[in-house]
């Protein structure tokens, strides 16, 4: 990527071809969901669901598009000089 953190049109037409139509359908599918209700105040009487109440509310396929479309990939694993290792 440029010095301005933006992908170039080349970088980003290469990452639109990798992803093969995941970022679509994750967009179609979540256009499809219903709205929620927005509340004027949060209620702090009302105790907030699990995590995993949260993630089961999402559609599965729609999980899995972002499970693809997000999941970490390790390309290569490369030893780094003792000289060039960050300082905490």
């Amino acid at each position: 990527m440029t010095e301005s953190n933006w992908p170039t049109e080349s970088e980003e037409a290469a990452f639109l071809s990798r992803t093969g139509g995941v970022i679509e359908e994750v967009q179609t599918q979540a256009h499809d969901l219903p709205e929620l209700p927005e509340d004027d105040e949060p209620n702090s009487d009302v105790p907030l669901p699990s995590l995993q109440e949260l993630i089961n509310r999402i559609p599965a396929p729609l999980r899995d598009s972002l499970e693809e479309l997000f999941r970490a990939r390790y390309n290569r694993a490369t030893r780094i000089k003792e000289t060039k290792k960050p300082t905490p």
